[in-house]
């Protein structure tokens, strides 16, 4: 009793296993989009010579050429403590930081994006001060008015 109950438990595990390990392909093929081109799958058995099956022939919207002709010169990029090596282009849609060819150009445009988040900044913070200014002016003009009619209105109960 005791023995089939371990193997009814074994097979539940594989089973897990086996879901868990199809669910992960599945988010992978997600992730992967048309961006990540995994090496060919080769047959494991080897008991007859296929050609080996390309991913890509999955995909409808494949792209020829994925290298761009400003990734084309090998880019050094820091991240934590190592430099990472880069000859290809990035995804579509993702943005590389500014890439300056020198030291000197990498402190001008350093200087040049520090100088307009400062004018950014100072635009932002006079127009926050021109509402405040313009909502301070409105609630005095309604106090006054208000305090202007509650005398006339004293006033004119008292006479």
């Amino acid at each position: 009793m005791a023995d089939a109950k371990k193997r009814r438990d074994k097979e539940i595990e594989k089973e897990r296993k086996k879901k868990l390990k199809e669910k992960k392909k599945e988010q992978m093929k997600e992730k992967a989009g048309i961006y990540y081109r995994p090496p060919p799958i080769e047959d494991k058995r080897k008991k007859e010579k296929k050609k080996p099956k390309q991913r890509e022939e999955e995909y409808d919207n494949w792209p020829k050429s994925r290298i761009r002709l400003e990734a084309c010169l090998p880019i050094y990029y820091c991240t934590g403590h190592r430099f990472i090596r880069l000859q290809r282009a990035g995804p579509v849609g993702f943005k590389w930081a500014p890439l300056p060819i020198s030291l000197a150009e990498a402190r001008e445009n350093k200087a040049r994006i520090k100088a307009a988040r400062a004018q950014r900044r100072a635009a932002a913070k006079a127009e926050r001060a021109r509402k405040r200014k313009e909502r301070r002016d409105a609630d005095e003009k309604a106090w006054r008015k208000f305090n202007a009619l509650s005398i006339f209105g004293f006033l004119f109960l008292l006479f």
